[in-house]
């Protein structure tokens, strides 16, 4: 094999070791967040008046985390389209 050859090998070695540590890092994160405020994909959050069931949650910034969620409407069920829902949320 030349150098170029392993170089490349190397390099693919650690990208591979990259994207397993940034799978750990984003796991850790999102427990951090369900210690911290309670917040898990499928949860119930209040935002504005409404409530909304979890379908994202977004650490990728400090602090309090960013959501997603499908609002709750009138009879109940909660709607298909998805919102966001910035830090301005509460557990329900």
């Amino acid at each position: 094999m030349s150098e170029l050859d392993d170089l490349c090998n190397e390099r693919a070695d650690l990208e591979r070791r990259i994207r397993v540590l940034d799978t750990r890092i984003h796991a850790l994160k999102l427990d951090k967040a369900r210690q911290e405020y309670g917040v898990f994909v499928g949860c119930l959050v209040e935002s504005q008046g409404k409530i909304y069931r979890v379908t994202e949650v977004d650490v990728r910034f400090a602090g309090k985390p960013s959501l997603s969620g499908y609002p709750q409407k009138k009879d109940g069920s909660y709607s298909k389209h998805e919102y966001s829902i910035w830090r301005e949320w509460r557990i329900v």
